[in-house]
């Protein structure tokens, strides 16, 4: 046996051994046991393999049986990065794009996403395209946008569609058609966007680009505002002192806007007071026994009203930082809740 045989055998059973250790660290991540897995990365930390470093540099940016610590996670990804890691390159586009761990380089993080781009990351794809939507860090051109999230529709990511809903219902980059944008924020609701809900809600309330349907329009925002966003908080609120809800409830509709109005949404902060100019003290004070059980409500139980499908992961990684779309509003929602 030569001796450039008898090397490549001892490195594959390296490699092996290697394999294995990484795959343990993945099998106890999984199963949500993070001591084990920080255990079985330790060696492969020490001997530099990327894929370990990427793995606990993920760890350590949830907190994931270590303190968090965003600084440790940008030297992990960066490390990794350098030895030619794709997931950890794309993360560590993200880390300069959020400032975290690292000041903010937006310049950096689109470059370090155009390389991970170029090497079919999905994530990285995803992210490129809502730069160019946002114009955040590149000139905004919504055709690129378009172009480069339309590449991957058929990936089931919840960000993914519900910027392509949000490019087809305004007509950015595409010929507008609200008609399929409902497609994709169905589709995103299913992945459980928020976001999506609240267009849901809202299209269902207007009546755009489908039947007018007040029952579904509630269950839409009523899901979004359990789930603690403001606009769906406000907008059910004006449903419920309006009447549209299926009734008149000024209880509901005050706790709703107490629950917009402490997350600084203005226009529930000017309607609150309205409100309650026109509500008897036995009905403000159910109010705000009501506004105690909306806040025991635990955001991870909240149910969907239409059937959830899991999420395909992308990269083992959480987008996070991507998903805020200019909401359209409601023109009834800007209304000011009128005395009665």
């Amino acid at each position: 046996m030569t001796k450039v045989a008898f090397f490549l055998m001892g490195f594959l059973m390296f490699a092996g051994a290697v394999q294995a250790d990484y795959a343990r660290s993945v099998e106890a991540l999984q199963n949500g046991n993070y001591s084990l897995a920080a255990l079985e990365l330790s060696d492969l930390l020490q001997q530099g393999d990327p894929k370990a470093e990427y793995l606990m540099g993920f760890m350590y940016y949830h907190g994931m049986g270590v303190v968090q610590d965003y600084s440790k996670a940008f030297e992990l990804f960066k490390d990794a990065t350098e030895k030619g890691h794709i997931e950890a390159q794309t993360f560590l586009g993200y880390l300069y794009d959020e400032g975290k761990g690292t000041a903010v380089n937006k310049k950096k993080a689109f470059e370090l996403y155009q390389k991970s781009y170029e090497e079919g990351d999905i994530t990285a794809t995803i992210n490129l395209g809502v730069m160019y939507y946002k114009g955040d860090g590149v000139p905004q051109n919504y055709d690129k946008a378009f172009e480069l999230l339309s590449e991957i529709e058929h990936v089931d990511s919840a960000i993914l569609q519900l910027y392509l809903g949000n490019l087809y219902y305004y007509g950015y980059g595409v010929r507008q058609n609200p008609e399929k944008a409902i497609d994709y924020y169905l589709r995103a609701a299913q992945l459980g966007s928020v976001e999506a809900h609240y267009f849901l809600g809202h299209l269902y309330q207007e009546g755009r680009a489908v039947q007018e349907n007040t029952a579904k329009s509630v269950q839409f925002y009523t899901f979004a505002a359990e789930k603690g966003d403001p606009l769906a908080q406000f907008n059910l609120a004006t449903m419920y002192a309006d009447g549209r809800a299926g009734k008149l409830d000024k209880v509901e509709a005050y706790a709703w806007l107490t629950m917009a109005s402490e997350q600084d949404l203005k226009e529930a902060q000017d309607a609150l007071p309205v409100l309650a100019d026109s509500m008897s003290l036995s009905e403000i004070s159910a109010a705000k026994t009501r506004v105690l059980d909306l806040k025991k409500i635990d955001p991870n139980t909240v149910v969907s009203p239409i059937q959830p499908v899991v999420q395909t992961s992308v990269t083992g990684m959480t987008i996070e930082g991507q998903t805020t779309v200019s909401a359209p509003r409601s023109r009834r929602s800007r209304r000011m809740i009128r005395r009665r």
